[in-house]
């Protein structure tokens, strides 16, 4: 465990008050928003999920007014159930979510980009754990 909690990576105080550059006019979205934007999108026609912020200002999506999936300093954040959050840490694959409060969430992973692409396969994970 305590190696897990010196991985921890404090995104809480990396999350900007400014626009993100996929919502700002006349910019583009950075290779991790637009991955986040793919990986979300097969989620937009459900009428229970909605665009907006997770945590602080990071994009996210929410399902039934819970956020289930947001973009925080271009790592995907996602809620999924406490041994599946262990297990993609055990395996590498994720690193322990810590919102500032001094200790990883337990139900919360980040999950950094990689090839092949994980985010699609994790985010509907989350959209069916967190919208059952």
């Amino acid at each position: 465990m305590e190696a897990a909690t010196a991985q921890t990576f404090d995104h809480a105080h990396l999350v900007s008050d400014e626009t993100s550059p996929a919502q700002s006019p006349g910019s583009h979205p950075s290779d991790a928003e637009e991955r986040f934007l793919a990986a979300a999108g097969p989620f937009e026609g459900d009428p229970r999920v909605e665009a907006g912020t997770g945590f602080g200002g990071a994009p996210g999506r929410r399902v039934g007014g819970r956020i289930f999936a947001m973009l925080v300093h271009d790592m995907l954040v996602v809620k999924l159930p406490a041994a599946r959050v262990s297990e993609l840490i055990g395996s590498g694959e994720g690193l322990p979510f810590d919102a500032g409060k001094g200790r990883p969430m337990r139900e919360w992973v980040s999950v950094p980009q990689a090839d092949p692409d994980p985010w699609p396969a994790i985010v509907a994970e989350a959209f069916a754990f967190v919208g059952r």
